[in-house]
């Protein structure tokens, strides 16, 4: 199946194979209601009412509502947060050496069973540190960038109801 075949044509835009898998994937569990050629075709048929719809909102220049820019600027912020964490963790480095140690560290820890399969062992511990150096690497950084950008905190007020 080619991605690039094109499969329909709105405007100057067109619809893409990919483009429907894309959206069958994004269903996620949903996506079972549009398996074979006939629920291709309801995908394809909703993409192009999303971009028929995109279409009529810029021509209305619903782009320019205010209510719209709010909610976009909250996006932007809630968008660019998760890629900039995305960013941050990808810099987290866990080695092939730091796992052995571990390994060799621990080995009385482990089970027989787990020590029946090492490569896959060896996998969970690679997970279990790389998920502890992004932690670190995440609470290092922002307690930097709380100095830096002169965070202030207020205590917080208990609830007092009902007590």
């Amino acid at each position: 199946m080619n991605d690039d075949k094109v499969l329909a044509r709105v405007g100057d835009v067109d619809i893409t194979e990919a483009d429907v898998r894309r959206l069958k994937l994004a269903l996620g569990d949903q996506a079972v209601q549009f398996e074979g050629t006939e629920g291709a075709e309801r995908l394809l048929d909703e993409l192009i009412r999303q971009e028929l719809l995109y279409r009529e909102a810029k021509r209305r220049h619903w782009d320019r509502d205010e209510a719209f820019r709010e909610v976009m600027a909250q996006v932007e912020r809630q968008q660019l947060q998760q890629f900039a964490l995305s960013r941050l963790l990808s810099e987290a480095e866990v080695s092939r050496d730091e796992v052995e140690a571990y390994y060799e560290a621990h080995e009385d820890r482990f089970s027989p069973e787990e020590k029946r399969d090492p490569a896959a062992l060896k996998a969970r511990i690679y997970q279990q540190l790389m998920l502890l150096r992004q932690q670190a690497l995440y609470v290092n950084l922002t307690r930097q960038w709380e100095r830096e950008y002169h965070v202030i905190r207020e205590p917080l007020e208990s609830d007092t109801k009902g007590e």
